[in-house]
């Protein structure tokens, strides 16, 4: 357990994102809204950035990771497929809910915690973070981010439910499959894993995960996903951990990591072995629901 104080856990009202319902997400008075995201990533090792209110990704692979150094990734999003007695809906793109003129996200670093409300009954929220261990600062300065996502069935039968982040960038031409967790090429990897062992991990760049909840398995071209599908008994939960690493050698001297990993696939795995119950949002705290 890292020695780091926890920070002030932030709120929310589950809200459906096509029929809002009023609600907030932060009981703080002088939160910042309209935030384009917290830059997560290792110390010295660039960053990412998630914008809830649009859905999209900027990142930078090299520090320093000043506002200006930010660029677009493509379609970059996270995507969702839900299967109920109601039938088959999907999104490409997950965004924050506005309510009352405000978004459902809190976005200060370390961490990012968002409410994408909910489709067909199932309640989305997630809590991104970057590596922050003081005890290990090998493992603080790697490429990676974190997001942590949890599903919440809140219909009285079963759903099935498939969440996706889907990285598009050039960099990703030439990802391979790994097997069970999800992509990775010479430059950008997205593995998962979740809570729940039946939990389906796949990867692939076809739209039939919008029909099946489950990539095609041949990354192709510039963008690829790893997907993650779960069955939700009524009112159970799952939680589902990406992470997202990159890897940039373009200068030999410019990241502490160079000397400790060799590729993408290394640092992600590395991501999927820190225990989320005991770092989940960052800080050494145990992870906890953003809706609770």
């Amino acid at each position: 357990m890292v020695g780091v104080s926890c920070p002030v856990p932030a709120t929310a009202d589950t809200a459906a994102t096509d029929t809002p319902a009023a609600g907030t997400l932060s009981t703080t008075p002088d939160r910042v809204d309209g935030t384009t995201g917290a830059p997560l990533g290792g110390f010295g090792a660039g960053a990412v950035k998630f914008d809830a209110k649009t859905g999209t990704f900027a990142a930078t692979t090299r520090p320093p990771a000043d506002q200006t150094d930010y660029t677009r990734r493509g379609d970059s999003a996270f995507e969702l497929v839900t299967a109920t007695s109601d039938g088959v809906a999907a999104s490409r793109r997950l965004t924050a809910p506005e309510i009352d003129g405000r978004y459902l996200d809190d976005a200060i670093w370390p961490e990012h915690r968002v409410d994408f409300g909910t489709a067909q009954g199932v309640a989305v929220t997630m809590t991104a973070f970057s590596p922050m261990a003081s005890d290990d600062l090998d493992a603080m300065s790697m490429p990676y981010a974190f997001y942590d996502v949890t599903l919440a069935n809140t219909r009285d039968d079963d759903a099935t439910a498939s969440i996706a982040l889907h990285w598009d960038d050039p960099a990703v031409a030439g990802a391979e499959v790994v097997e069970g967790k999800g992509f990775a090429s010479d430059s950008w990897a997205v593995l998962a894993d979740a809570d729940d062992d039946a939990a389906l991990v796949t990867a692939g760049s076809g739209d039939d995960f919008f029909e099946t909840g489950e990539a095609d398995g041949t990354p192709i071209g510039e963008s690829s996903r790893t997907a993650v599908k779960v069955s939700l008994r009524p009112h159970a939960e799952t939680h589902v951990r990406f992470v997202l690493s990159w890897y940039d050698d373009s200068d030999p001297e410019a990241h502490h990591y160079l000397g400790q990993v060799d590729d993408p696939t290394e640092v992600a795995e590395l991501g999927l072995g820190v225990p989320g119950q005991e770092v989940g949002a960052s800080s050494g705290c145990r992870r906890e629901d953003p809706r609770a």
